[in-house]
């Protein structure tokens, strides 16, 4: 590893280096709720999760969420971005805290790319963009 080779010039991974707060992470005592959109009807509704691990991306840093949370009875394992991702009993997601504290030091593509995928569906590993970087060396 540690070649940047294929790497765009315009992306500044160090810019966009985030970490899930301490509180996202808080395995006894959980604290967070999960943004999940129905399959069938298309509504979503935030509900309480229990966090699982941190999933991190090729080079380490952190991606999603994974935690489990209970939709009408039945527990579902899923991986949250940050966007869909907050403190229970606060309006504010923990990308929005980021937005706040950062003040647009570029995670404008943060929303783009790490979308909650939807339940019973991987993440999307963003295989298609390296492979394009891939050929065009």
């Amino acid at each position: 590893g540690g070649s940047l080779a294929g790497a765009s010039p315009a992306t500044a991974p160090l810019v966009r280096r985030w970490e899930w707060p301490t509180w996202c992470l808080n395995f006894k005592q959980p604290c967070i709720e999960v943004w999940v959109v129905d399959d069938d009807t298309g509504v979503g509704r935030w509900v309480e999760a229990e966090p699982q691990s941190r999933v991190v991306d090729k080079s380490g840093r952190d991606a999603y969420l994974c935690v489990e949370y209970d939709w009408d009875g039945e527990y579902y394992v899923q991986d949250f971005g940050p966007q869909h991702v907050r403190r229970r009993g606060q309006k504010e997601t923990v990308f929005q805290v980021f937005e706040r504290q950062q003040a647009g030091s570029g995670y404008d593509d943060l929303d783009k790319t790490r979308l909650a995928p939807g339940r019973g569906h991987a993440p999307d590993t963003g295989r298609g963009l390296s492979s394009f970087m891939d050929d065009s060396r």
